[in-house]
């Protein structure tokens, strides 16, 4: 037999008792599923009979599972490497999988042991809260014993989670690595940065927005902005009103909406930060360079009202300005600007620029995109180095 071609094996019981519980016709046999009574179940003729065949074809099954297991490592290592721990959580399960699943196969099989095991480890974290909850004192003994049984499996689903993430992170970094790099002596356009990190001409506003976008390039307080818009004319943000101006600017994103915490009785809308993002290469010659932009649209900002939950609150000079200003700083426009507004040097002239505008309540930044691209590989680093990924340098 030519070892390389497919074969299929026919294993054949017989027994008396099989004799006896045969049908008229000889299709089946009259062997409950789950038996009642104590008595030999199907489910239980069908291990037996399994495991009999097994032991008779253990050479060639050792053979097609160590291929098995090759697939299962090879699917692990390249496509889900945020779900190494399933391997060793669930080894029951892996030996299960079919002998001749393919990779995809495996991947779906892989994926549904950790939605599995995800709700696993909610349940048993809801019943050890719940268990807590309904005692009057601590044992913290008991408590440590339970933790130390459950722990592994409550927070390795959670942590392979983070690492999906994590692994996304690694992905738009080098997106972005990409998008700066020169082609033909030629930048990519603004459009590619802009795109990179927050969808162009569109907003945002849920609790969940930080799921669609990639400003925690820029900075990570950013990731959790009420209400965030981009290309869109200041008269139509969702948070405004009173305001008119058809100005867009690249990116707005607006923090504690509505009446201050801090002081439920003075409405103060605390926080708002603007990104300008310009082409990397030199500007194009206009008029006005970002930060004359820049004070524009706060001081558009500032002339309305805000609203949240139907309360209109008006700006007032407790409301903190944050405007990052993205760009190439080897270029006239931003030389001339930064001369003479007299931006100060952010630790190196690598670092860019920054300045406080007192009457405006306003931060500005000027932020190389060298700087975003190092500063995104510095504070993941350690995630990175603990998945074993590394960020191309090329």
């Amino acid at each position: 037999m030519d070892s390389d071609s497919p074969y299929f094996y026919h294993g054949y019981v017989f027994s008396p008792y099989l004799d006896v519980r045969v049908n008229e016709q000889r299709t089946a046999f009259d062997i409950q599923e789950d038996p009642e009574v104590h008595e030999l179940s199907y489910s239980e003729l069908r291990d037996t009979v399994r495991s009999a065949t097994s032991g008779f074809l253990t050479p060639q099954l050792a053979e097609l599972a160590e291929s098995r297991d090759a697939r299962i490592r090879r699917v692990l290592e390249q496509r889900l490497p945020d779900l190494q721990y399933v391997r060793e959580q669930n080894s029951t399960e892996i030996a299960a999988i079919p002998l001749d699943a393919t990779d995809g196969q495996v991947e779906d099989a892989i994926s549904v042991l950790h939605l599995r095991n995800q709700k696993a480890s909610r349940d048993l974290m809801s019943d050890l809260l719940r268990d807590l909850r309904g005692v009057t004192t601590l044992d913290l003994q008991a408590l440590e014993d339970r933790l130390s049984d459950r722990i592994e499996r409550i927070t390795r689903p959670s942590q392979a989670s983070l690492a999906s993430y994590v692994l996304y992170r690694r992905s738009i970094v080098e997106l972005y690595r990409e998008v700066l790099k020169k082609s033909a002596d030629r930048f990519q356009r603004e459009a590619a940065i802009h795109k990179l990190m927050f969808p162009m001409r569109t907003d945002l506003n849920t609790s969940r927005a930080f799921l669609d976008h990639n400003l925690w390039l820029l900075d990570e307080r950013l990731t959790y902005a009420n209400y965030i818009a981009s290309d869109r004319p200041l008269r139509d943000h969702e948070v405004l009103f009173d305001v008119h101006s058809r100005d867009e600017p690249d990116i707005a994103c607006y923090f504690n909406l509505g009446f201050s915490e801090d002081d439920p009785a003075h409405g103060d809308f605390r926080t708002v930060v603007i990104v300008e993002l310009k082409r990397p290469g030199p500007l194009a010659a206009r008029d006005e360079n970002p930060w004359e932009q820049a004070m524009r649209y706060i001081g558009d900002i500032r002339e309305g009202t805000w609203s949240e939950g139907g309360q209109k609150v008006k700006a007032s000079p407790n409301t903190r300005f944050y405007c990052f200003i993205v760009c190439d700083l080897d270029n006239p426009t931003i030389d001339r600007m930064v001369r003479d507004y007299q931006f100060r040097q952010v630790f190196d002239a690598t670092d860019g620029y920054s300045l406080y505008h007192d009457h405006f309540k306003a931060y500005v930044e000027v932020v190389p995109f060298e700087r975003i691209l190092r500063d995104a590989e510095r504070k993941h680093r350690a995630f990175f180095d603990r998945l074993g990924l590394r960020v191309s340098s090329a």
